[in-house]
């Protein structure tokens, strides 16, 4: 949004924050599944963001996607999306769902 000076940085970056169970991709995507409500395109959306590495106008990651890479390269998705996420044994189809997507990306 240009009248708002959004960047791909700052609307992506600070993963922790935004992966997290009562933010902005989470939440929809556990109460549509819930609710036998279509969610394939939410998962599209959170499986892109754990590719997200933008940097900002200054050249560098925000400093803790640096963690959340990190993170996700030494202990796997699968870990980052219960740890982070905060998904559980009762959201395994649902996780499924997203790892068969992180695979596509």
């Amino acid at each position: 949004n240009v009248g708002l000076a959004d960047t791909i940085f700052r609307v992506g970056c600070d993963l922790y924050r935004k992966l997290s169970p009562d933010d902005r991709l989470v939440t929809p995507l556990i109460n549509a599944s819930r609710n036998g409500l279509p969610y394939d395109m939410i998962a599209q959306v959170l499986a892109a963001a754990l590719h997200f590495n933008a940097t900002g106008a200054d050249g560098k990651m925000f400093p803790g996607d640096i963690d959340f890479r990190l993170e996700l390269e030494n202990k796997g998705v699968e870990s980052l999306l219960k740890s982070v996420c905060g998904f559980t044994d009762e959201n395994e189809a649902l996780m499924n769902a997203l790892l068969s997507k992180i695979i596509k990306i």
